[in-house]
């Protein structure tokens, strides 16, 4: 029998001390132990579990693996090759608001046996934080172009937006509830809805959110109110300089204000007399100082009824005044010597 050499012998038990220790890392944790600090719980509450022990690396990787008839289940995914020092740690992991029921929160070690685990209960409670209602712009009034933009915490969860309706004083604004696949009971999520309106008459309506399953509605709430205000019978045109107001008169002998459109710029404004979707009169203010000294005032309107437009220079206390009679096709006016006031501002 051929003796095998010495350096070879040497070399083959290094061989097989590597494999081993690279195959077979040394304990990541020990000593954990699991406490709720902020328990007990209740429906909306965020449940915090506190983490403590031992392990191999500072600080711990500690992975979500899923929940599955109330058992939550974490793993530390490190483990160690060669010397490996024991540091303590702390770790807290927020499992977010849960529904009501009994929990296992189960930590599990690189090889998959059992580090910890710890029983705890989630009562009836007042539910998750209830929604809140922005609008866009400082106010809300019958001549604004509504948006309501709903937010609150979700579990899990993302909303699809579905078309908002009007039901008489309610506003409805329904969405498609999406839930998340894999999404670890940590942080909740947030559901935002961003839902055009529109214009509205002036009055007191109800906002309620209306959660759909499959296109199905199987939850709708109230959350709030919104009051609609009379919007100003005016427009304000040059950095709101010029007020800009109309009345008019038909032929009935009905008589009323102007009422301003929502579509504006900060030159010109459009006026309605009997239906808000119907334009009557557009009136524009211009800075013409740089050609002639003053600031024009051009209006157009496609009526016949009586209506007189006054225009006020806010800084001087100016006015301008321009009217159609009764029966006759409104012709244009182009003023461009309307105020001589530009030293004024």
């Amino acid at each position: 029998m051929t003796p095998i050499p010495r350096p070879l012998v040497l070399l083959s038990l290094l061989a097989g001390l590597a494999s081993v220790l690279l195959v077979a890392p040394a304990a990541a944790v020990e000593n954990v132990e699991i406490s709720f600090p902020n328990g007990p719980f209740v429906e909306g509450d965020f449940v915090r579990a506190t983490v403590t022990g031992t392990t191999v690396t500072d600080p711990p990787t500690i992975e979500f693996l899923g929940i599955e008839d109330g058992v939550i289940r974490y793993i530390f995914a490190d483990g160690c090759v060669f010397t490996c020092p024991q540091l303590d740690f702390t770790e807290v992991l927020v499992l977010g608001p849960l529904a009501v029921g009994d929990y296992t929160l189960r930590i599990e070690k690189p090889n998959g046996s059992v580090a910890a685990q710890a029983d705890f209960a989630v009562a009836e409670g007042t539910g998750l934080p209830g929604w809140s209602i922005g609008v866009t712009g400082s106010s809300v009034t019958d001549n604004d172009d509504l948006t309501l933009v709903l937010g609150r915490l979700g579990l899990c969860e993302i909303a699809d937006p579905r078309p908002t309706r009007i039901e008489g004083s309610t506003i409805v604004v329904p969405y498609e509830s999406i839930a998340l696949p894999g999404c670890p009971p940590g942080e909740p999520t947030s559901l935002v809805l961003t839902a055009r309106v529109g214009l509205l008459e002036a009055g007191l309506y109800t906002v309620e959110v209306e959660r759909l399953d499959g296109g199905v509605p199987v939850e709708q709430v109230e959350i709030g109110g919104l009051n609609v205000a009379d919007a100003p019978d005016e427009v304000r045109l040059l950095d709101d300089r010029f007020q800009v107001t109309v009345t008019w008169r038909d032929f009935d002998g009905n008589m009323d204000v102007g009422r301003p459109a929502p579509f504006r710029t900060d030159q010109s404004g459009l006026f309605t007399f009997f239906d808000r979707g119907n334009w009557e009169v557009t009136v524009k203010v211009l800075d013409g100082c740089g050609v002639n000294d003053r600031y024009w005032v051009f209006l157009s309107a496609a009526t016949n009824v009586e209506y007189t437009v006054t225009v006020t220079d806010t800084e001087t206390g100016m006015v301008e005044v321009y009217q159609n009679p009764l029966g006759v096709d409104s012709p244009a006016f182009t003023d461009t010597d309307a105020f001589a006031t530009c030293d004024a501002g």
